[in-house]
């Protein structure tokens, strides 16, 4: 605090550890040279190896630098190295988290750690909790971009975002200017770091006075860098009507082109035809990587799927044949899929998407409107719509199942087929699997499933979008699933009186407990609150948003795999007592 300074940081996590241990510290630094002698002595009884030998509390508070604090000789302290160093803190905080994150993995609790965002590499081993600190074999030098700013053109009032990634070691300090002045943090712009080098610069509600040139400068003992890109601001479009067929440009070309040819298995190798670049991301079920198209120079995602079991093998050929029955502008285009000889393993390449979570988009904006929620549900039931007028129910409708095409673009797209199911009105369907939060109350029974059970879904991310609230999350899974099971919900929360009629109508003629008396996804393409064009209207505060979202993200491995265990425990019990009347007659 009084200098700016972190008194045993060294150039990476080892040699800081080894600092602290040989309590190597000092007040060279010029920055101490207007510091009182009291405070250095305040330091100096607590900065000591053997605890015996340091201040207790007591001491502390009873301190002369605290008590004659008044009567010394005031002199300004520069902020300028503590900003560099909350800078450099909040550069670290996400890595240290999901770091955290995989460590807890490795300490019991089955395939977290192989599943850590991001694909950080599970802790533990011989390097304990330090060793999970390591940073990455990286040559010390000076910062380099990866990949530099671009320019950025956005609609007065809507948010703007500058990305970079940065490495160097040590770290950098990174700092943003407009125009040649230096930016700091606050409501309207937000500085953004992760474990994976990016930088980003987040404008809340972009006005015509923050157009210009934007430049990023790293910085660390070794060297400098920077790079520079423009935001251009227009004027806003009078409607979402107007601008649709700009919006349509956001859908990439090629999807025409292709459409109506269905995708076939090929035994050859996927290198033939594709080259294999940078790994997205792993899980259980495999790994995701980039391609590239030999021939058209074309990006995709390549999901290598492992088939131990035959049962795995007859899972990926179900989404593929899911995949091309429902082709459409709004929902995850298949474009390939090969096999290996030894049918262990399975790829599937599909459109590239690169804008993220639909929520992670949304939160980025300190507030959005209704305006906002409705552009974005009438995506989600298009898709929806092509859907179940194929006879296809999604049946995992979900925040992170929604994809937002590509960065700086509000058009979405439907992902994961892998538990959609063909429905035939005849049949009497039934499925053991969803997400507590989302899933419809006729899966916990065991009953009949329908179209009406992915629009139960959607009344729940309609309310989560319009609140920041989960409308029946307990205290743990078993109570949130009790709350689905008896519909139990409300709009008590104050947030929902800045929420128009319309949208509460939407959201309550979907949340029944009764199947059949859910509106279909044709009748909510005609609601009011979809075909009303409306004022801009109050907005809505995204801070329960991001709570939720941050909350949806880490629990999202261990979820994923907790969730599916209990919720087939409970579903088996559930279908063995319908079944168990149904032989009684109760049924």
């Amino acid at each position: 605090l009084l200098s700016g300074l972190s008194p045993f940081m060294g150039d990476d996590d080892n040699e800081t550890i080894q600092n602290v241990s040989g309590a190597e510290w000092d007040f060279e630094d010029e920055s101490f040279e207007v510091v009182s002698d009291m405070s250095k002595k305040f330091i100096e009884e607590l900065l000591i190896r053997d605890p015996k030998k340091r201040n207790d509390i007591y001491k502390c508070l009873g301190h002369e630098w605290l008590k004659k604090a008044h009567t010394i000789e005031a002199k300004k302290l520069s902020t300028d190295n503590l900003k560099k160093f909350l800078a450099r803190r909040r550069w670290q905080k996400t890595a240290n988290a999901l770091r955290a994150l995989s460590r807890l993995g490795s300490m019991g609790m089955g395939g977290l750690g192989a599943a850590a965002p991001g694909g950080a590499a599970p802790g533990g081993g011989a390097g304990g909790l330090l060793g999970g600190l390591k940073k990455d074999d990286v040559p010390k030098g000076p910062p380099v971009f990866k990949q530099k700013l671009k320019d950025c053109k956005i609609i007065e009032g809507s948010a703007a975002r500058f990305e970079c990634q940065i490495t160097g070691n040590p770290e950098p300090e990174v700092e943003w200017y407009r125009n040649g002045e230096l930016l700091k943090e606050c409501k309207q712009l937000t500085f953004l770091y992760d474990e994976n080098d990016n930088c980003k610069l987040i404008i809340t509600e972009g006005k015509h006075a923050d157009a210009g040139e934007y430049k990023v400068v790293a910085e660390n003992r070794h060297g400098k860098v920077s790079c520079s890109a423009k935001l251009i601001i227009n004027d806003p479009v009078p409607s979402d009507d107007e601008s649709a067929s700009d919006a349509e440009s956001d859908i990439s070309e090629e999807e025409s082109e292709d459409e109506d040819k269905d995708v076939v298995l090929k035994s050859d190798a996927i290198t033939k035809y594709y080259t294999i670049k940078d790994e997205l991301g792993k899980g259980r079920f495999g790994v995701v990587c980039k391609c590239v198209n030999k021939k058209t120079g074309k990006q995709f995602a390549a999901k290598f799927i492992k088939c131990s079991k035959p049962q795995d093998r007859e899972d990926v050929i179900h989404e593929m044949e899911i995949m091309n029955t429902i082709r459409h502008k709004r929902l995850l285009r298949l474009a390939d899929a090969f096999e290996t000889p030894s049918q262990q393993e399975m790829i599937l390449v599909m459109e590239l998407v690169t804008g993220g979570e639909l929520f992670e988009k949304v939160v980025e904006e300190e507030f959005i409107s209704e305006n906002d929620v409705t552009h974005y549900m009438k995506q989600i039931l298009e898709g929806l719509e092509h859907m179940h007028k194929q006879e296809v129910l999604h049946l995992d409708l979900k925040p992170e199942n929604i994809m937002i095409v590509k960065q700086d673009s509000r058009q979405i797209k439907l992902i994961d087929f892998g538990l959609a199911r063909k429905y035939n009105p005849k049949e009497n369907l039934k499925v053991m699997f969803g997400t507590p939060e989302f899933v419809a109350p006729e899966v916990l029974t065991y009953d009949r499933i329908t179209p009406a059970t992915d629009m139960w879904s959607i009344g729940v991310i309609a309310y989560v979008l319009l609140s920041g609230l989960s409308p029946f999350m307990g205290d743990n899974d078993a109570e949130t699933l009790a709350n689905v099971q008896t519909a139990e919900w409300d709009f008590d929360d104050p947030v929902f009186d800045d929420i128009s009629d319309e949208a509460k109508d939407f959201i309550e003629k979907l949340l029944v407990l009764k199947a059949t008396a859910r509106i279909s996804v044709a009748k909510c393409m005609e609601h009011p609150w979809l075909t009303t064009k409306k004022e801009t209207g109050k907005r809505i505060k995204t801070d329960r948003l991001k709570a939720f979202t941050a909350r949806r993200k880490w629990k999202k491995a261990l979820t994923a795999i907790r969730s599916t265990n209990f919720l087939s425990r409970i579903l088996a019990g559930a279908r063995a007592t319908a079944e168990g009347e149904k032989k009684s007659g109760g049924g």
